[in-house]
C-alpha cells in the first residue's frame, strides 16, 4: 500500500490476469492497425523530487488530442497517425481548446477538456497552495502513433528539453486511446531522463506496466476521462492532487498505484 492506495503487484493472479489482457489486446491490435510497432522502453529513467509539493513547478503532456482551436487540427485519417505536438499556453480558457482524435470518445472532454487535459485543475491547485507553479506552457499530443521512431528521435526529445529549460519539477502525463498508453509511455520515459520527476494517469494498466514506465496511477475509468469525471472540478482537483501525491510516495521504478475511484457515469 502507498497512501493507503494498492500498488498493483508484478507477480501473482493480479498480474497473470492483467498479463493475459495485455496478451489478447497484442494479438487483436494489428487487425486494426497492421502497422503497429510494439516499443516498450528498454530501461526506465528515474528522477527523484526533492522539493515539497507546495514548491513544485508542474508541467503537462497529453496525448488526448488536445489542442487550441487555433491550431491546426492533428491527422485523425491517416494510417500512420501523427507524432507532432501542439503549444498551449498554461493560462488559455477551456473554451479555445478542442479535441482532434478518432480513437477514442471524448463528447464529454469536448464541453469539459479538463476531464482529459487538466489546465483548469492545474490552476486550481496553485491558487490552493497545492502546487507552487505550473509551466508557462503545456503540450498536447494525439497518441496514435502505430510507429513512434520519429516521436522517439525529434517530437518527445523536444518537447522534454523546452519542459527543462522551463526548469519544471514534475510533469503529469493524461492518455487517450489504447494505442496513447505506449504513446505517452514513451514521452514521459524521455522526459524523467531530463531530470524531471513524473506520473501517468493510466485506463489501460496492462499495456502502461509492459510499456515500462517511471510512475503511474491507475484510474478506473472509461476513455474519455484520464483527469476525472467531466463538469465536476472539484473531483478533478480530488483525483490529481492524489495523482501528484504518489510522485514522492512512489519509490521503485515501474510502480504503477490503484487510485480509490470507481466510475459512476454512462459508458457507451
Amino acid at each position: 500500500m502507498i497512501n493507503g492506495m494498492e500498488v498493483l503487484e508484478t507477480e501473482g493472479s493480479s498480474y497473470e490476469r492483467r498479463s493475459q489482457r495485455f496478451q489478447s489486446w497484442y494479438e487483436n491490435v494489428f487487425k486494426w492497425h497492421p502497422n503497429f510497432e510494439y516499443t516498450p522502453n528498454q530501461t526506465i529513467n528515474w528522477t527523484k523530487i526533492e522539493k515539497p509539493m507546495s514548491e513544485w513547478k508542474v508541467g503537462l503532456v497529453s496525448s488526448s488530442g488536445t489542442h487550441l482551436r487555433t491550431q491546426k487540427p492533428f491527422d485523425i485519417v491517416g494510417d500512420d497517425g501523427d507524432w507532432s505536438y501542439r503549444e498551449i499556453p498554461a493560462d488559455t480558457d477551456p473554451k479555445d481548446l478542442m479535441l482532434s482524435d478518432s480513437h477514442y470518445d471524448h463528447s464529454d472532454a469536448d464541453s469539459d477538456p479538463n476531464c482529459m487535459f487538466p489546465i483548469v485543475t492545474l490552476r486550481e491547485l496553485v491558487k490552493d497552495g497545492v502546487i507552487g507553479s505550473t509551466s508557462s506552457t503545456y503540450y498536447g499530443f494525439m497518441g496514435f502513433v502505430p510507429m513512434p521512431q520519429d516521436l522517439i528521435a525529434h517530437n518527445a526529445p523536444e518537447v522534454a528539453q523546452k519542459l527543462a529549460d522551463e526548469k519544471v519539477d514534475v510533469v503529469i502525463f493524461t492518455p487517450g486511446c489504447a494505442v496513447c498508453h505506449q504513446t505517452l509511455g514513451i514521452i514521459q520515459n524521455i522526459v524523467e531522463g531530463k531530470g524531471m520527476a513524473t506520473i501517468t494517469t493510466t485506463l489501460k494498466p496492462e499495456l502502461t506496466e509492459q510499456v515500462h514506465v517511471p510512475r503511474a496511477a491507475y484510474l478506473k475509468y472509461p476513455y474519455g476521462y484520464s483527469a476525472g469525471p467531466a463538469n465536476d472540478l472539484e473531483m478533478q482537483k480530488e483525483v490529481i492532487t492524489d495523482v501528484l501525491n504518489l510522485v514522492p510516495a512512489i519509490t521503485e521504478p515501474g510502480t504503477i498505484v490503484k487510485l480509490p475511484y470507481r466510475w459512476h457515469g454512462r459508458i457507451d
